[in-house]
């Protein structure tokens, strides 16, 4: 692997942006409309700011992969790892969903916010399949390491 690559799932656009859009307008409408006092306005702007940060969160997560390793980003969570303390790559139901776990070679299992089966984008890419991505992501990595020592 010569090039970084940051995967995230894409989220259907009638989930998360809607939500948090709608955050957002009724926060500022109920700040800058006739209702109630102080109190009441600096709730609806929070409510405002709330909706903004949950798009920027949406943004964020996800894992990004290079020559050097993987950085996991999840809504309250960063995980830098190397290549060599991942053993394998899986995938596991998770409601309605099947989401891609790291198994560590600690024996540690790491959540990602990969969905197997859905969409997930990358620049200049999209695949339905990460987990066989991620996989020859791992091969490539561990057949350098076995090159290099």
């Amino acid at each position: 692997m010569n090039e970084s690559r940051r995967y995230r799932t894409r989220l259907p656009l009638l989930t998360i942006y809607p939500m948090a859009g709608g955050t957002v307008v009724l926060g500022l409408a109920l700040a800058i409309g006739p209702h109630g006092g102080l109190g009441v306005r600096l709730v609806t702007v929070a409510l405002a700011a709330g909706g903004v940060g949950v798009i920027f969160w949406a943004k964020r997560i996800g894992v990004e992969v290079s020559r050097d390793g993987l950085v996991v980003r999840r809504a309250l969570e960063t995980r830098t790892l190397k290549w060599q303390d991942v053993g394998r790559i899986e995938v596991h139901p998770r409601g309605i969903s099947q989401e891609v776990d790291l198994m560590l070679r600690n024996g540690e299992m790491l959540h990602t916010t990969l969905l197997q089966g859905r969409v997930v984008i990358w620049k200049g890419g999209k695949t339905k399949d990460i987990l066989s991505l991620l996989s020859s992501d791992l091969e490539s990595a561990e057949g350098s390491e076995r090159v290099n020592s």
